[in-house]
């Protein structure tokens, strides 16, 4: 007997990216996943991980995740010492209307602290 495949089941608005695999786009509640192609590239090795300050959707788990301003730290880079030069991450393109979704997230968290606009010293 053969087994099926489970059906892969996403949040209206999400889709699977063509190139990555990932899960991208915005569902109708405003909530934006961002694939690995709108990620950051190791300029030493190629590594590319998740956006910093960004949430994509995991379907096995059927959640989201929030990637913190700090993910970017967890990268150990295994090019050697001597090819280590210039920049060391690129951030690749982003997608359409992923800063103002990331602007409006930063006003909401320092509103949630207590600075009001403008005010962020």
């Amino acid at each position: 007997m053969v087994e099926e495949a489970p059906v892969l089941r996403l949040p209206r608005g999400l889709r699977l990216c063509e190139v990555c695999g990932g899960v991208r786009g915005r569902t109708l509640d405003d909530r934006l996943s961002v694939c690995l192609c709108q990620g950051v590239r190791c300029n030493w090795c190629g590594t590319v991980r998740r956006r910093p300050i960004s949430d994509y959707y995991d379907p096995g788990d059927e959640i989201w995740v929030h990637v913190p301003w700090f993910g970017l730290m967890a990268h150990r880079c295994p090019a050697p010492a001597e090819s280590r030069t210039g920049e060391h991450f690129t951030m690749l393109p982003e997608d359409e209307g992923f800063m103002a979704y990331s602007a409006s997230m930063t006003r909401l968290t320092l509103l949630s602290m207590g600075f009001e606009h403008g005010d962020e010293s």
